[in-house]
């Protein structure tokens, strides 16, 4: 099954008249190592799918980069508030390394979702997903110390430690790549004397 629909219908399930409807509303965007998708300030109009590469979104605050999150192939990305507020964003979306997306801007899908309300379905779907990320990722930083939510994170998205630089995992889970060196040294040396 291609991955966009296998991905689609881990939210609502499609017939291929709503898929074909879809896929037909879609452009390929390619992105360099590094390159910025959305940045800061600008309005983010399209939802995209990650086809090859790997996406994080960050803010910069006093000349510090906090990673919100960090998505890998076969996950949906867009600046969410910027989105659905129809307002600048707040947050840049940089591709790590060369990413290639496939997209739909808002106002194909919004006519879209007038036509077929599966994706109205979709869309709320993934807006509840999401949410829950942001619930869990709060709770794991007010309940996990560091070296808890590197755990965590090498046992939920193994792939992002393996994938990822680890100065954005690093930020990913709120500590300084000092810190994470440390907590993997540590876990390593813990590792060997089993």
């Amino acid at each position: 099954m291609d991955p966009l629909r296998k991905l689609f219908e881990s939210l609502v399930p499609l017939t291929d008249e709503e898929f074909n409807a879809l896929y037909t509303n879609m452009y390929v965007r390619n992105y360099t190592k590094g390159q910025i998708i959305v940045n800061d300030g600008e309005l983010c109009h399209f939802f995209a799918f990650i086809i090859e590469g790997a996406v994080r979104s960050y803010f910069i605050k006093k000349n510090i980069e906090y990673t919100k999150f960090v998505l890998l192939k076969n996950n949906f990305v867009t600046a969410l508030s910027s989105y659905v507020e129809n307002k600048p964003s707040r947050e840049i979306i940089q591709a790590i390394p060369f990413t290639k997306l496939i997209c739909i801007d808002r106002p194909a899908l919004e006519l879209l979702c007038k036509d077929f309300p599966v994706f109205e379905k979709a869309l709320r779907r993934f807006i509840e997903i999401s949410h829950l990320r942001v619930e869990r990722r709060l709770t794991a930083f007010i309940s996990m110390t560091a070296e808890e939510r590197y755990r965590a994170l090498a046992i939920e998205q193994p792939e992002i430690i393996q994938k990822i630089p680890l100065q954005y995992v690093a930020s990913l889970i709120g500590i300084q790549p000092e810190t994470l060196s440390r907590i993997r040294k540590k876990m390593s040396s813990y590792e060997d004397n089993q």
